[in-house]
């Protein structure tokens, strides 16, 4: 188990957005996306971006390219992608993770590390963050 000043926080944060389309005659919009953002500030500053659909809760997507997720295969910054999955599973009630690279491709959950004891989340983000 990781000491008290060894356990690294990761800063979240949690916003409402809707997308719309046009009103039409009756007052319906042809199109409505209703969905939260998570921004999600790692220890070295890179910001990871997930979003989850009002409409299927279970489900959110990180947004990351495959590139990206890749060269994160053997370094920490991976860790703190499987920390995000399991605090969105255990705190958001997600049962389903995928990424957004050039279309959705999902993350087998199987895989994803568990009980990782280096990481906190704390509501809040630092400011100048930088994207992944």
């Amino acid at each position: 188990m990781a000491s008290p000043k060894n356990v690294k926080k990761i800063l979240w944060s949690r916003t409402y957005h809707e997308d719309v389309g046009e009103k039409d005659s009756d007052g319906s919009y042809n199109y409505a996306y209703c969905y939260y953002i998570y921004l999600f500030s790692l220890p070295d500053r890179r910001t990871l971006r997930v979003r989850r659909y009002t409409d299927t809760p279970g489900q959110c997507s990180l947004f990351m390219d495959l590139k990206e997720l890749t060269r994160m295969q053997d370094t920490e910054t991976l860790d703190h992608v499987h920390a995000i999955i399991n605090f969105l599973i255990a705190n958001e009630g997600v049962k389903n993770v995928d990424y957004f690279s050039n279309g959705y491709k999902s993350i087998d959950l199987t895989k994803i590390k568990q009980d990782l004891k280096a990481f906190t989340f704390e509501e809040g983000l630092r400011e100048n963050n930088t994207g992944l």
